[in-house]
């Protein structure tokens, strides 16, 4: 390998960092959504599980400690400070939240209508705190995110495509198994798949998602819901409601992954499709 100038070795080495930034920011949305273990290490002994309800404010700190490693590439002062206190705010938030931690603390004992409250709590911290790690990446990507200089003549992006085309095959694994009776499981997959990429997305294509798992968050934290889904636990066998049922919530998904996939297409990461008009020259 050889560089033509000093410009090559700088953006060879801001290319490595941001891939450092891209795939710890993919397994932090992994692991706020519990789909990646997280190892807690202290003085005495090393953990690793899963974040869920009972244990969220480790997504939280998980958050914080990797604002740690990139406080050092904010350009504005002011929205390093922005991102820092809106992860304290949380914190303080969540921590005095005493509804949540007491459905917490008698999770096993739970009637439904206190399951649909603790499930509408849970998600409204996810999704804040997703909120708050895409704005932070955002403002990384001014000087994390890879050159577009024209006249480096060395240049290797194969490393992100080749991760974004391992991560579509394994979300199509997973959603190739859908179950309504582990719905949540499914959701958090698609919602940490396209959190993982939106701070990439133009704005609009990235309202337009954010807009159809808000509507889907909805009823998916509703009484209805979890009744739907406690009865497809308790069953062996789908009536036909339950199967339209099924049908119906994976087809949702698909269309979040589809919206995600076309907002990735339109910032020419995924191929963008030309349309082909064939031209009538009979006459000519």
């Amino acid at each position: 390998m050889e560089f033509r100038n000093y410009s090559e070795i700088k953006y060879v080495e801001q290319q490595k960092e941001f891939m450092n930034f891209f795939l710890m920011h993919k397994r932090l949305c992994d692991e706020v959504t519990g789909n990646k273990t997280v190892a807690y290490k202290t003085a005495r002994e090393q953990k690793e599980y899963l974040i869920n309800d009972e244990n969220f404010i480790y997504a939280i700190r998980r958050v914080q400690s990797f604002m740690v490693s990139f406080n050092y590439a904010f350009i504005e002062e002011e929205e390093q400070e922005e991102v820092n206190k809106r992860i304290i705010d949380i914190e303080i938030e969540f921590m005095k939240d005493d509804n949540y931690s007491s459905l917490v603390k008698r999770k096993q004992s739970l009637n439904l209508e206190n399951k649909t409250k603790l499930k509408s709590y849970y998600y409204y911290y996810v999704f804040k705190l997703f909120m708050i790690i895409k704005d932070a990446s955002k403002y990384l990507q001014k000087t994390l995110m890879t050159s577009n200089e024209r006249n480096l003549l060395w240049r290797d992006l194969k490393g992100f495509f080749d991760y974004l085309g391992d991560y579509r095959e394994e979300i199509n694994n997973v959603i190739t198994g859908f179950r309504l009776a582990d719905f949540y499981f499914f959701y958090n997959k698609v919602v940490s798949y396209y959190f993982t990429y939106a701070v990439f997305f133009k704005k609009r294509d990235d309202q337009q998602v954010i807009s159809q798992i808000n509507e889907l968050n909805k009823i998916i934290t509703s009484r209805q819901f979890l009744e739907l889904i406690e009865k497809t636990k308790e069953t062996n066998q789908y009536s036909k409601e339950l199967h339209n049922c099924n049908i119906k919530f994976k087809l949702v998904l698909y269309d979040i992954l589809k919206s995600t996939n076309n907002a990735l297409r339109e910032k020419n990461i995924l191929p963008k499709q030309k349309k082909r008009v064939l031209e009538d020259r009979t006459g000519i």
